[in-house]
């Protein structure tokens, strides 16, 4: 196995402009120094790479059928061109260098919060796409993805970066939650026709149109939240603006290639959907 394959399974391309962000927001939160929140973003690229490396490995049967999957050779597994035995080598060195990252910023940052997040975070990472597969249980897939890659994140980021408990941590961790389950839709609505016939999830369950009116409301009570927490003054309005104009438009962005379908599903509802 070359290094080349061990990171191609990390599939960063997939994930670097968007999920270290929230991390990398909870440890400025805090307040800590340069040196500390690198720390933090370090360890959750290493720990957002292993999520993407044990999907890779549970879905390998799965990607060999899914015909977008398979064309992009985004799984060197399922493309044969690492063995299981090195994608297992790649998991285990992973969390070996995850958790030994967390215990080391944790103690630097003097608590046990952030290393206990980020080790809740690591396990639900796993069982995710592992044992009990909460990827493929409508309802569930999306909490578990606001949790792992929003909330945990932030929460554990603001902890590693020696912060204390706010109103505004909860606010950060509460949104960051509710895009973390924004993207997972989004990404079911995308997948919606290649995944109907081979997994179970959230929108396969209701339906692309009704994928669309879900993650209609996800935005709007993200933006609602940060909306109430302007209000209150709990972060200045030009903040706020920004934030919420952001969190009405990503959806729209993130569902454009499906839009006509989308359209077609409501102008016919006959539509299998």
């Amino acid at each position: 196995m070359t290094l080349k394959m061990a990171v191609q399974m990390m599939r960063i391309g997939d994930w670097i402009r968007f999920y270290p962000a929230f991390p990398l927001a909870g440890a400025c939160l805090s307040g800590c120094h340069f040196t500390r929140t690198a720390l933090v973003l370090a360890l959750y690229i290493i720990m957002i790479g292993y999520a993407f490396a044990v999907n890779n490995y549970f879905d390998a049967e799965i990607d060999q059928n899914h015909k977008g999957k398979h064309n992009s050779g985004k799984n060197p597994l399922a493309m044969g061109w690492i063995s299981l035995r090195d994608a297992r080598r790649v998991l285990e060195g992973l969390i070996i260098v995850s958790l030994i990252m967390m215990m080391a910023i944790g103690w630097m940052a003097g608590g046990w919060q952030g290393p206990a997040l980020a080790l809740l975070n690591l396990l639900l990472l796993t069982a995710y796409s592992g044992g009990p597969r909460l990827k493929e249980i409508p309802g569930a897939d999306l909490t578990a993805h606001g949790l792992m890659f929003g909330a945990l994140p932030v929460a554990c980021g603001f902890y590693l970066g020696g912060g204390s408990a706010s109103w505004l941590l909860v606010l950060a961790s509460s949104v960051a939650f509710l895009l973390g389950a924004e993207a997972l839709v989004a990404h079911q609505m995308v997948d919606f026709r290649e995944d109907f016939c081979s997994t179970k999830t959230t929108v396969v369950s209701i339906g692309q149109a009704r994928g669309g009116v879900l993650l209609a409301f996800l935005a709007f009570s993200s933006a609602a939240l940060v909306a109430a927490a302007a209000w209150s003054a709990l972060i200045p309005l030009h903040y706020a603006w920004p934030l919420i104009a952001y969190l009405l438009s990503y959806p729209v962005f993130s569902v454009r290639k499906v839009r006509d379908e989308l359209r077609q599903d409501i102008r016919d509802p006959a539509i299998p959907q």
